[in-house]
C-alpha cells in the first residue's frame, strides 16, 4: 500500500466480507516500509479472506490524511 506520510499502518484481516470486526490486526512498522510503500507477507490465509488498512501519521499538519478510524481498501485487490 502506498502511504508516503504514514508513521505506521494496521492490517485488518477478516474471514469474510460480512464480518463486522477483524479477526486479526497486524501492526506494520518500519520493517514493513520501503520508500513510499508498506508491505507484508502472510501465509495461511484462505480464499475469501478480506483485508483493509488503518493508516496513522505523526504529522498533524497533513490536512488530507485519512482518519485512522476509517478502514481503507486496497485498490489493487483482485476481488
Amino acid at each position: 500500500m502506498a502511504a508516503p506520510t504514514a508513521s505506521h499502518l494496521e492490517l485488518l484481516i477478516y474471514s469474510d466480507a460480512n464480518q463486522a470486526n477483524p479477526e486479526q490486526i497486524i501492526e506494520l512498522n518500519d520493517q514493513n516500509h520501503s520508500g513510499d510503500y508498506w508491505h507484508i507477507e502472510i501465509e495461511g490465509l484462505g480464499e475469501g479472506c478480506c483485508y483493509g488498512y488503518r493508516v496513522f501519521s505523526d504529522k498533524k499538519d497533513q490536512l488530507n490524511f485519512p482518519y485512522p478510524n476509517k478502514v481503507l481498501l486496497d485498490p489493487c485487490a483482485r476481488a
